[in-house]
């Protein structure tokens, strides 16, 4: 965390002095810009799958299916009925990882002048981590070397991640019609677990941990199940490099890259890790302009 720190003061910095050399450049000249700009953006959020072994069902987490079972009799029941079999809990995910999904978002900017602006993204995107796990057949019959030993069960786990950023952005160019810059800043993240869920042929079950005010934890039983949250706030970094394309003087189109160092917080699980978020920006800038004597 400190040489991130590190790199974005240099970044900082650098940005700073371009600024003021930029400055003093046209210190004689008027420049006009406009003060804000804002809009949202829409793309793909690619994370990284250290934090998806939350989901695999083992005992190292909260979500355990060993420990779902034991808690629900009924529902393994109902398991080995459906199969036909009486079973037992097998090998378990070693490598889940999440799918892609979209990222969505607001998108603003103050302009401190032509170059240099305070940049805001407010995020949101929906993350799910899929595999299989093993239940092995017990009780086999003598001739079971013609039948299968096992059955394989689809395990999967939704979160949201809300991401709120705000950094420094530095445009190389504002005369032409495309500019490239980049930005970086701070990132602050909420995670919160959805479901966690096993199928077993078309039988569900949430394996989610919850609580409850009694221990008869049978399907039957009405006592109150009150949710437990899963997933906290986490801190990072992150950089962009972009290109603005101005359609007109107040509405732009911006191909974005984000990658983000972040810390995204689900429980034992709380590490430094890489995501990769390639959107598109539309923004409009603001109706009004500001002439100042330079």
């Amino acid at each position: 965390m400190k040489n991130i720190l590190k790199t974005l003061t240099f970044f900082l910095i650098f940005i700073f002095a371009s600024s003021y050399c930029a400055q003093a450049q046209n210190s004689k000249e008027k420049s006009t810009y406009r003060v804000f700009k804002y809009g949202g953006f829409a793309g793909m959020y690619f994370a990284n799958n250290a934090t998806a072994m939350f989901y695999n069902g083992s005992d190292n987490y909260d979500n355990s299916i060993q420990e779902y079972f034991d808690q629900h009799e009924l529902a393994w029941e109902q398991v080995e009925y459906i199969l036909n079999r009486t079973v037992e809990l097998g090998e378990l995910p070693e490598k889940m990882k999440y799918n892609p999904n979209y990222c969505i978002g607001f998108h603003g900017a103050y302009f401190l002048n032509e170059s240099n602006a305070i940049s805001v993204d407010i995020g949101f995107t929906r993350l799910k981590a899929s595999d299989v796990f093993r239940l092995d057949y017990t009780n086999l019959p003598a001739d079971h070397l013609t039948e299968d030993t096992y059955y394989m069960a689809k395990i999967e786990g939704e979160e949201k991640r809300y991401q709120f950023d705000i950094g420094y952005q530095y445009l190389f160019s504002v005369e032409e019609q495309s500019n490239w810059y980049l930005e970086g800043g701070i990132s602050m993240n909420n995670v919160e677990v959805i479901s966690h869920k096993v199928q077993i042929e078309e039988l569900e079950f949430d394996i989610k941990s919850d609580y409850t005010s009694s221990n008869n934890l049978d399907p039957d039983n009405n006592a109150p199940v009150y949710n437990v949250r899963q997933g906290k706030i986490g801190f990072g970094a992150y950089i962009i490099g972009g290109l603005e394309y101005r359609f007109n003087e107040a509405l732009t189109l911006e191909p974005v890259v984000k990658v983000y160092y972040a810390q995204n917080r689900l429980p034992n699980l709380a590490g430094m890790h890489f995501h990769i978020v390639p959107s598109v920006r539309l923004t409009f800038k603001a109706m009004f302009e500001v002439i100042r004597e330079e």
